[in-house]
């Protein structure tokens, strides 16, 4: 009884033996998985106002998906369709004023040609008056802003109106030039190279009007890529300057994030390896994703990793790219990635 007690206990050591034994080699190859942790990330597409203008309309609203090409808001379009007006204007002007050289001119078309100019002129004499006051009236508002006593949309309508102006004296002007060839052309008589110059007004002035169309086609603001909204930045009614951000939209078929590694353990991290990315909302489920890049220089981790004992230690920037799981994970989700093991 005593050798049978004897042999059950050696039988029960060497059980417990080789259980700790496999549970050590399972735990050190378990610790021996390279992980590391980031945070998702997505792609920003920003919809830029490539002209400026009052914001009239905004259809979209923070968290909306919307796709390529949607009209997101509309900028007042008044101006620019006076623009696209005095460029009709300038082009029909310059035909007809290369239809008139090529048939001749008669003693009235000459008085007519004049008064035009004349008024013109002024035209171009009250708007350059405006204009000046208008610089003068900006040159005090931006040291009024920069002294703190002026507010900033304030001196952004001033630019707004500055702008205006100064456009409507450059179209005055270019009025103005053609009517002074015009007159110049009926008084001197036809040349073959005042028809070249007035045949090289005409092509301008209509490259003058397809300008004006596009920048008025520029008053619909479109998305440039499918998203979602992330901020809207300006309110129906604010004056929106040229290259102002009005949508931000995040890329959620874009994420990714970047992770650290520790210098001693770069060599297990290739290109394109694939990598298990797993985030607190789905416990238990991983989603695929590779490396994208492997930074080529060393850095000391980044502050936000808080152990105070890698925060002394270099490491490599490594981006990971979530190539599924876009319909569930976020923008700023705290993420574990494990290296999946390669093939030597």
């Amino acid at each position: 009884m005593g050798k049978g007690k004897t042999a059950s206990l050696v039988l029960l050591a060497v059980l417990i033996l080789t259980l700790a034994l496999l549970t050590g080699c399972q735990f050190q190859e378990t610790e021996n998985v390279l992980t590391a942790s980031g945070t998702i990330e997505a792609t920003e597409v920003k919809v830029i106002a490539e002209v400026g203008g009052t914001l009239q309309e905004l259809t979209v609203k923070e968290g909306d998906t919307i796709h390529a090409g949607k009209i997101i808001g509309r900028l007042d379009p008044a101006l620019y369709q006076i623009q696209v007006a005095q460029a009709e204007a300038g082009v029909a002007a310059a035909r007809a004023a290369l239809a008139e050289a090529r048939a001749g001119a008669r003693s009235e078309e000459i008085v007519a040609a004049e008064q035009e100019v004349a008024r013109l002129d002024a035209q171009v004499a009250a708007v350059q008056e405006q204009v000046t006051l208008l610089e003068d009236n900006l040159r005090r508002a931006r040291e009024l802003f920069q002294a703190g006593a002026l507010p900033e949309q304030e001196l952004v309508n001033r630019e707004s109106q500055y702008n205006q102006t100064r456009h409507q004296l450059e179209a005055a002007r270019a009025q103005l030039e053609g009517a002074k060839s015009r007159l110049a052309l009926l008084q001197a008589g036809s040349t073959p190279y005042t028809l070249e110059r007035l045949v090289a007004g005409v092509k301008q002035s209509e490259a003058n009007l397809a300008v004006a169309r596009l920048n008025l086609s520029k008053t619909a603001l479109r998305s440039p890529a499918a998203g979602l909204v992330a901020s809207v930045n300006f309110e129906t009614g604010e004056l929106v300057p040229p290259g102002a951000e009005v949508v931000t939209l995040l890329d959620l078929n874009n994420l990714w994030l970047n992770v650290y590694i520790p210098e001693n353990r770069l060599g297990e991290v290739q290109i394109g390896q694939p990598v298990q990315i797993q985030v607190d909302p789905y416990p238990g489920q991983s989603f695929p994703g590779r490396v994208e890049y492997i930074a080529p220089r060393a850095e000391f981790t980044p502050r936000q990793v808080q152990t105070r004992e890698d925060r002394v230690n270099l490491v490599f920037r490594v981006k990971i790219r979530v190539t599924g799981g876009q319909d569930k994970l976020r923008p700023g989700l705290p993420a574990d990635v494990t290296f999946m093991p390669t093939t030597p």
